[in-house]
């Protein structure tokens, strides 16, 4: 099984409660020390202890030194699709019902890579425990 680093932006309660409750394997920026680094700082020290990134942040890929750090460092970013008015408990409960997933595409997929994790086409369908879709971003 695989170890998550929850980024900042995903490190609310609700989000971080229901991956306990589901018994994910995970630590978060807070606990790690990172609060208000910069992700091109952290990302190849969370990178180099194996750990899967999840965050919320769209930005990964197009700011230079961000997208150098995951490549060079060959890391894995799992981002989160927010959407409008979705909040972390939401975000938490399909990434939760899509880590069958999530796991096999790390597996599978040599790093670097970054895949966004999208929600199923209703709230309803997480509720009922539906995953989301994984989709890889180009680098």
């Amino acid at each position: 099984m695989s170890r998550f680093f929850i980024d900042e932006n995903l490190q609310g309660r609700r989000f971080c409660d229901l991956l306990t409750t589901a018994n994910v394997d995970f630590t978060t920026a807070k606990l790690l020390g990172f609060e208000g680094a910069p992700d091109f700082v952290w990302i190849p020290q969370v990178t180099g202890l194996g750990m899967i990134i999840v965050s919320g942040d769209r930005k990964f890929r197009y700011v230079k030194v961000e997208k150098e750090a995951i490549l060079y460092s060959r890391g894995r970013v799992i981002r989160v699709n927010q959407g409008l008015g979705v909040g972390h408990e939401i975000l938490g409960r399909n990434f939760v019902n899509s880590l069958r997933r999530v796991e096999e595409f790390a597996r599978r997929h040599e790093p670097p890579w970054i895949v966004t994790l999208s929600r199923p086409v209703s709230v309803a369908d997480i509720h009922a425990g539906l995953p989301g879709a994984l989709n890889r971003v180009s680098l």
